[in-house]
Order: structure tokens, then sequence, then C-alpha cells
């Protein structure tokens, strides 16, 4: 492997690979925790949940990860392209995981093995709305 190479990969890459499996990814995660906080009735006293749920409550959570799937189910199966209502979902998704992450992270004071692949979801969500503007 030369470096001019792997260059010309990680270029291709970040540059031309399909963004929206990655948005699917996110809304299938919101639906995930959609689920959890409204069905599994969550610990109220977990010290990671203490700050997300002194801003709402775990049914008002859920109502916005459920509004995060069902936005995207709707640009996704729209019988016409509507990108800006992509554009406005994937806003939407990035700021609400962005949103839950900080305020974990700063309920534990760290960072924690566990929070990993959320901080990764949430780098590359923030990565495909970049790319979205990038010429194809």
């Amino acid at each position: 492997m030369n470096l001019k190479h792997i260059k010309k990969t990680v270029g291709r890459l970040f540059w031309r690979s399909e963004t929206e499996l990655l948005h699917l990814i996110l809304a299938t995660a919101s639906l995930g925790w959609f689920i959890a906080l409204l069905a599994l009735d969550p610990p109220n006293n977990a010290p990671a949940f203490r700050l997300m749920y002194s801003a709402a409550a775990p049914w008002q959570w859920s109502i916005l990860f459920l509004l995060h799937v069902v936005g995207f189910n709707v640009c996704l199966f729209a019988m016409k392209e509507r990108p800006r209502c992509k554009t406005v979902i994937q806003f939407y998704g990035v700021t609400l995981w962005i949103s839950i992450t900080a305020l974990q992270f700063v309920s534990l004071g760290r960072f924690t093995p566990s929070s990993a692949l959320e901080v990764v979801i949430c780098g590359f969500a923030v990565w495909a709305i970049f790319r979205a503007g990038a010429p194809k």
C-alpha cells in the first residue's frame, strides 16, 4: 500500500459513497429508541439519562424519535423526489442524535466505550449532510 493509493481510496469513499443507507440506519436506530423509551419503561435513575430526562420525559423523547422515523419514511417513499424534505429530516435526525449523545456525555461526565457507536453514527450523519451538497 502506498500513500497515493490510500488517499485516492479515501477520497473516493468520501466523495462518491451513497449516503441514503446511512440515513436509513439512523432512522432505524431512532425507531429503536422510540420503542425502548415508550414500551420498555427505561430507568429514570440511570446516570446516563439523568440530564436527558430533566429536559423532557421519556414519552416526549419517544415522540421526537418517532417524528424522525415518520419523516424519513415520508421522504423516502414519496412518489416525487423531495430534496428539501430529505434535507430537513436529515438535519432533524442529526440534531436529535447529537443532542442525546451530548446530554449523555454531560450526564456521565466522560466518554464511555458503550457510547462509541452513537458518536460514530453522529459523525457519519454529519458527513452525509455535508456530502449531500457535494458534486456526484
